[in-house]
């Protein structure tokens, strides 16, 4: 009966030791992991006036900045982006894993690179991004974006194997608004007011234009 006693310990010993080594290998790969994607540093800023227009964040600078930092490693990384823009009115526009641009962005060891601009064109464009809830006519020759509340997260990943090398959400993300500029309205003569006939006859037509409130969220 003492030596039953005594493999039942044993046992429970040994499988509490089992357990405890799991946990601590599974910590451990946890642990790795995160540090695998916290080698790029990311921020993420959309300046206003907020445009529907794509085109104007790669035309004009400052109206799209990226900031990159390699701070964690002292090895070069070159990367590419990834992300998704999704807006409050079931309009996405994603950039894949699977898109690969032309060239990487290269980043030396302890770099902070900032990018803006044409220099994001690779990722901002017809071949890079794929559209749900609009269509790439609407996008390009029509209204462009809905309006709506705007989400842009953004992850680098590796160039050539594609693995996460910066955090998830909401690392990375920039929040905005797109409202669409109303039409001026005719402030004078109202409508159907008749009005006299004068020689040279001159007539004036204030107009003015919907006030746009700017919203951040």
């Amino acid at each position: 009966m003492h030596t039953y006693h005594q493999n039942i310990t044993k046992n429970k010993k040994a499988a509490f030791f089992r357990r405890s080594s799991l946990l601590v290998v599974m910590a451990l790969l946890l642990s790795l992991c995160v540090q695998a994607q916290n080698v790029i540093t990311m921020a993420t800023q959309v300046i206003p006036p907020y445009s529907p227009y794509l085109s104007d964040y790669t035309s004009y600078n400052n109206r799209l900045v990226l900031m990159l930092s390699n701070n964690v490693t002292n090895a070069t990384q070159e990367i590419r982006l990834v992300g998704e823009l999704t807006g409050s009115n079931g309009v996405s526009l994603s950039i894949p894993l699977s898109y690969i641009p032309p060239q990487p962005i290269t980043l030396f060891p302890r770099q902070t690179l900032r990018l803006t601009g044409h220099q994001l064109s690779d990722y901002i464009n017809e071949n890079a991004v794929q559209l749900t809830g609009i269509t790439q006519q609407e996008l390009t020759i029509g209204n462009g974006l809905p309006e709506g509340n705007y989400q842009l997260c953004l992850r680098a990943v590796d160039y050539r194997t594609g693995r996460f090398l910066s955090m998830p959400e909401p690392m990375g993300c920039a929040y905005f608004t797109i409202t669409h500029l109303e039409p001026p309205f005719v402030v004078q003569p109202a409508c159907g007011e008749m009005m006299a006939q004068t020689r040279p006859q001159n007539i004036f037509f204030p107009g003015q234009y919907q006030p746009v409130p700017i919203r951040r969220r």
